[in-house]
């Protein structure tokens, strides 16, 4: 199959609305390098089958993809070999599908394959993927496999595959699917270094939730005392954040205090996240602070110089700021 003939193929990838266009992509992408590369194949076998002696009659198969077997069963991935069939499901980091035909309502994907008793299944996933549900008692043929799409790519990073290949190493490897590099020794002291520091901002928000607390609520007129801090990791960086827990005013569901770092400096904020409402917006405008989680809330800061008057600084800013944010809140959200 010639590379045009590939990318043609690649065009018809929605056919199976349940599944995700990225896994449909990857599908498409296994049998064209399967039928193919014969360096692929080899890998690809090693990985997908327990041993050696099973997958020996698949190794002059021919991969096809997406074939309908039944009136709700579309199979992602299949292996001839003359009379032998091997079935094969892909999912990247997703659940199983499940049945929505009368009479299978919630029945996994890799069962309804099995149903099908047309030939063995592996289940080809990544690792943060859960095992399927089956039931295999009595059954001719069985689950064989729960294949990881890490082992794959491990398996491909030192073979002599085609230039195309090399191409989907990068694609998996941008989608997940090559999984986590492992820790190099600079990672491990910077992770040191950040931990010690998540530490010190705990250690410091602590004194100012308790110096701060009692004032704090009862600008908020709420009987509710903030938590304890913890840390809370976003995808991009994080924040040390104490809150509310019960403080609920309509539109407005949490108010807290958090440092957090922002453009190579620290910050001290007072902050409101709520459902999407206008009157979220109103009050941010009214109060001119900047946003919070886009249009959920809004945020007072003040920058931490690392001086001993820092703490006293965040108190005072405290207190002042919850004042003025009780105020906006009841005055806008009635």
């Amino acid at each position: 199959m010639s590379q045009t003939n590939l990318f043609t193929q690649l065009a018809g990838y929605s056919l199976n609305p349940q599944k995700r266009s990225i896994e449909n992509f990857t599908t498409e992408l296994l049998a064209h390098f399967f039928n193919d590369d014969v360096v692929f194949r080899r890998r690809f076998l090693a990985v997908i089958f327990a041993d050696k002696r099973m997958a020996r009659p698949f190794h002059l198969a021919q991969a096809t993809t997406q074939e309908s077997l039944s009136k709700d069963c579309r199979v992602d991935l299949m292996l001839r070999a003359n009379s032998k069939v091997h079935l094969i499901e892909v999912k990247i980091t997703a659940s199983e599908t499940q049945s929505g035909r009368w009479g299978q309502m919630g029945k996994p994907q890799v069962q309804r394959y099995l149903d099908l008793r047309k030939g063995h299944v592996t289940y080809l996933t990544t690792r943060a993927s859960l095992a399927p549900d089956t039931d295999q008692r009595g059954r001719k043929y069985k689950l064989v496999k729960h294949a990881l799409l890490e082992d794959l790519y491990q398996a491909l990073r030192p073979a002599r595959v085609s230039a195309l290949a090399v191409v989907f190493l990068d694609f998996m490897n941008d989608n997940d699917m090559a999984g986590p590099e492992p820790f190099s020794g600079n990672q491990i002291k910077r992770a040191a270094k950040s931990m010690r520091m998540v530490k010190k901002c705990m250690g410091a928000l602590s004194i100012v939730r308790s110096e701060a607390n009692l004032q704090f609520r009862r600008n908020l007129k709420t009987y509710s005392n903030l938590t304890r801090p913890t840390y809370k990791g976003y995808a991009d960086g994080g924040e040390v954040q104490c809150y509310l827990p019960d403080f609920h005013r309509k539109a407005v569901k949490w108010v807290g205090l958090s440092i957090t770092p922002q453009d190579q400096q620290l910050h001290f904020c007072v902050w409101m996240w709520g459902r999407l409402d206008p009157s979220i917006i109103k009050i941010r405008d009214y109060l001119e602070w900047d946003e919070y989680d886009g249009a959920h809330g809004g945020s007072s800061s003040i920058r931490l110089y690392g001086t001993a008057n820092d703490i006293p600084r965040m108190v005072e800013h405290a207190v002042k700021t919850s004042r003025q944010l009780g105020k906006a809140i009841r005055k806008i959200v009635k």
